[in-house]
């Protein structure tokens, strides 16, 4: 009896026994696949002079399953955005709402009103946006509906905006000369309008390049065209800018014979411009405006919201929306210190992310949106933030930001037709000579993983550098 005890106490050592030296086996060949993975992406002739970091953890545990330069702070560029939501989510929660007010000050007589139209920003940055289509004209709707259901058909006096929640000028002294001109430079205001950007239509021959036409139509800016012509299919006219100017400069160069060829360009005074399309909806609306300093009070208030927090962070990481980011930065040091701008953000993000016990030293920020080459960031920095925002309470609405490979955003380029396609969820990063990717995959085994890759200073195309990556998350998938 004894003995069958004892053997049958053995026959169970053994086994179990044997499964750990089999899952020890299998560990240990997939750690030589991954790590022979990590050696042909740091290997890669392109990446031979640049500093690369990776960064991969279970997000069941946060056990760390690879790890290169880790802790090394290099360049993130955009993916400095997957910050800023999180930061805005944890305090400001989803369904958060930009509120800009409308106030009516003034008198009427008959059907005519004398007075002030005063609109207060909120940093709101989906006001006439492109997306976000269905609000067109919410704002100057807003206004002429309450002239129009008061039977106001004449208007005496001004349009006052307050963008005073925000600084302004804005644009943080860390941002390249060459970025703060075009569309994706555009800084923040307290009063953002349609992306604070104008669209120049240009026209091309074999010499020249002329302006056909801006959308909006009529700006208070003098244009000075110094673009040329060159015999390529890419775009690469700039413009130039500077705070408070009302001159922009276009220079560069654009394809060769273009009956019409589109530029997207920043709006230094957004505010302006809305005003202008209000005076130009009061005359659709038959309703006569005529310029005149008042001093009334007030008469009635409205407010107008904006999406909920969790569509704006949507289109901050699908599209990596430099001035939704920074309006989010500026709102959070607005919301901590009573004003907002690029520093008070930043500090508002650091306070926040040290009361999460997140590794604060890891990370040094310059701005909101990563168009900064000065942000410094570790890969370990990132899969902590991630780990941190997939067991939060807007864990749903944080991955639903994320671009989705091979299928939407900024990746659905990325990784189709492989085990990445509508797997991968991450936050790509682009600037001369940076390469960046950050976020979540599940493996081959259905385990799920956060991770973080930046390449600075490669060589070769930026293209090149996309395949790299690109190839080695597909292996490393397949590999776990």
């Amino acid at each position: 009896m004894i003995f069958k005890q004892i053997t049958k106490f053995l026959k169970h050592r053994l086994f179990i026994g044997a499964f750990i030296i089999l899952g020890q086996t299998l560990f240990s060949q997939n750690t030589t696949a991954l790590n022979e993975t990590l050696n042909s992406l740091v290997q890669h002739p392109d990446f031979s002079p640049a500093l690369v970091g990776v960064h991969i953890v279970s997000i069941d545990n946060n056990k760390e399953i690879l790890s290169y330069n880790a802790h090394k702070k290099l360049t993130p560029a955009s993916i400095t955005k997957l910050i800023t939501t999180h930061n805005a989510f944890y305090f400001l929660t989803p369904e958060f709402k930009f509120k800009t007010t409308i106030s009516i000050l003034g008198e009427r007589k008959d059907s005519i009103f004398s007075g002030t139209i005063k609109i207060t920003g909120s940093g709101d940055p989906t006001l006439e946006s492109r997306f976000f289509k269905s609000r067109k004209n919410i704002l100057s709707n807003a206004v002429i509906d309450f002239f129009k259901y008061e039977k106001l058909n004449t208007i005496i006096g001004n349009i006052q905006v307050d963008y005073s929640i925000f600084d302004f000028p804005s644009t943080p002294s860390t941002w390249l000369w060459s970025d703060i001109g075009n569309y994706y430079g555009a800084s923040p205001c307290g009063l953002n309008y349609k992306d604070n950007s104008i669209t120049v239509f240009l026209q091309s021959d074999n010499q020249k390049v002329s302006v056909l036409k801006t959308e909006p139509s009529e700006i208070p800016y003098v244009l000075v065209n110094q673009l040329t012509v060159k015999n390529f299919k890419k775009d690469s006219a700039y413009a130039y800018c500077c705070p408070f100017s009302d001159t922009i400069l276009l220079s560069g160069a654009i394809p060769k014979n273009r009956s019409s060829f589109k530029i997207k360009i920043a709006n230094p005074k957004p505010f302006n411009l809305f005003k202008e399309d209000l005076k130009k909806q009061f005359k659709e609306n038959n309703i006569s405006f005529s310029h005149l300093p008042t001093n009334y009070l007030l008469v009635t208030k409205k407010d107008v919201f904006s999406p909920p927090l969790s569509k704006i962070v949507a289109v901050t990481n699908l599209y990596s929306n430099n001035l939704y980011a920074e309006s989010l930065n500026f709102y959070l040091g607005y919301k901590k210190f009573g004003k907002g701008n690029f520093l008070t953000g930043i500090k508002a993000q650091m306070q926040l992310m040290k009361k999460q016990n997140l590794p604060v030293d890891e990370v040094s920020l310059f701005d909101g949106s990563g168009l900064s080459p000065m942000n410094a960031v570790t890969p370990y920095f990132f899969t902590q933030l991630l780990v941190k925002s997939y067991k939060s309470d807007f864990k749903n609405e944080y991955l639903k930001s994320l671009p989705k490979a091979g299928i939407s955003g900024t990746l659905r380029n990325f990784g189709k037709n492989t085990i990445l396609e509508n797997n991968l969820q991450a936050k790509s990063g682009y600037m001369e000579g940076v390469r960046s990717y950050a976020g979540y995959f599940t493996g081959k085994s259905g385990q799920k993983y956060a991770f973080c890759i930046i390449v600075n200073h490669y060589n070769g195309s930026p293209y090149e550098a996309k395949k790299a990556i690109e190839s080695f998350l597909v292996k490393a998938c397949n590999d776990l």
